[in-house]
């Protein structure tokens, strides 16, 4: 096989140039698909310059999840709707997508009312019908009127913070009336702040005040309150009722005396918290002991059962004998109680004496007899 050489001819150093490539054929300028071309300029005027060419829309690589709506009684239809719509339009959807889309979007009961829906004969096949049967179904009747009667009762809570109390009424007012004057903005807010901060705030309000100027001179007001707050409880320090010291050799007793001068040393070391500590239960072991001496025969007594027997398990003290007889605790004989012992009145004869029928000696009257009683 016969090597190619290259020709030599009249070319600068003798070599031919390669021929020129032609380029693929394509659309001229001016046919679609192509830039258009540019008028001519007029003599003497400067050249148009050529528009940039638009940038196409390059969708977001991670979509964004629609909002979930339960179809509770505290649930906004028409600001649901609005945010699902506000995420389709980020998603780049059509109405065909947000149309199947929307029936994910739904929990509880308003997933129950899409199934009884989509059961229908005829269901609805477009976007707009779809929002128009949620609407009939989950939107008050008087939608005005049930915002206005949530804004007037809208309060702020203890815990609540301001700014979501700010938007939330400036939502409803926005719902209720796009063009609400300022002023009935200020009054709706009013109605619900807490007295402490429309006293602080009401004297910067003026009439041409807008809602902005009413939100800053509250926050001013709420960083006001903070700030005296914690400066109140972190400026005063607790201070101590006594401080303790640590003493390497013990201190020398003092005898008193009648002219000592008063201790001014207001430190207390260990030693004397120790001892303090060990006359404080000496003095309430002693207290307890007294109190327990001191109860009454009653309360001593008062852990006898009804069978006789004390709470020790010791013997009976109400004893008697078989024919039921009491028997004496303090003599052990039978016949009467400790109450009218004999033993208490030495003078007398125990026979003669007994616990129910002891009778009272004669006295003499003012005639110098004496008076006798007849036994019945």
């Amino acid at each position: 096989m016969e090597r190619l050489r290259p020709r030599r001819g009249r070319g600068r150093g003798g070599i031919v140039p390669p021929a020129p490539v032609p380029a693929p054929p394509g659309p001229a300028p001016g046919q679609p698909g192509q830039p258009p071309i540019p008028p001519a300029p007029a003599p003497g005027q400067a050249p148009i310059p050529l528009a940039p060419a638009p940038v196409p829309f390059v969708p977001p690589a991670r979509q964004k999840d629609p909002p979930i709506f339960r179809g509770t009684p505290d649930e906004d239809v028409v600001g649901w709707m609005f945010r699902f719509e506000q995420v389709a339009e980020y998603n780049q959807w059509n109405q065909e997508q947000r149309l199947r889309v929307i029936g994910m979007s739904f929990e509880g009961v308003a997933q129950k009312w899409y199934c009884g829906l989509m059961l229908r004969i005829q269901p609805p096949n477009t976007f707009d019908a779809l929002r128009t049967e949620l609407f009939r179904a989950f939107k008050p009747v008087n939608y005005e009127d049930h915002l206005e009667v949530r804004l007037r009762s809208r309060q702020q809570g203890p815990t609540e913070p301001f700014t979501d109390y700010f938007h939330d009424v400036l939502y409803m007012c926005s719902r209720i009336e796009p063009n609400m004057p300022e002023r009935v903005k200020i009054q709706h807010l009013y109605r619900g702040l807490p007295p402490a901060t429309v006293r602080g705030i009401y004297r910067f309000i003026t009439p041409a005040s807008t809602t902005e100027d009413f939100f800053r001179e509250v926050q001013v007001f709420l960083q006001g309150e903070d700030m005296a707050t914690r400066q109140g409880t972190s400026s005063v320090p607790p201070s101590p009722l006594f401080h303790v010291r640590e003493e390497v050799t013990p201190r020398a007793p003092v005898p008193p005396g009648p002219e000592q001068a008063p201790n001014t040393n207001v430190y207390v070391t260990k030693d004397d918290l120790e001892t303090f500590g060990l006359r404080l239960l000496e003095k309430m072991g002693q207290h307890q002991t007294g109190v327990k001496n001191d109860r009454p025969s009653s309360q001593k007594n008062k852990g006898q059962e009804q069978g006789g027997r004390d709470r020790s398990g010791g013997e009976t003290r109400n004893r008697r004998t078989r024919d039921g007889r009491p028997i004496c605790n303090k003599c052990n004989r039978p016949g009467h109680i400790e109450r009218n012992c004999y033993t208490k009145f030495p003078n007398e004869d125990p026979k003669s004496s007994t616990s129910s029928n002891a009778q009272p000696k004669p006295e003499p009257d003012a005639g110098g007899s004496q008076t006798s009683q007849t036994k019945n």
